[in-house]
C-alpha cells in the first residue's frame, strides 16, 4: 500500500510540473 500511494503521490506531482510549464510557454 505505501509504494501505491508513493506512486499516485509522484504522478500527482509530475502533472503540477506539466501544467507549470505548459503555463510558462503559453505565455
Amino acid at each position: 500500500m505505501k509504494y501505491n500511494r508513493f506512486l499516485i503521490e509522484s504522478l500527482f506531482v509530475q502533472f503540477i510540473i506539466c501544467l507549470l510549464i505548459t503555463k510558462l510557454v503559453s505565455r
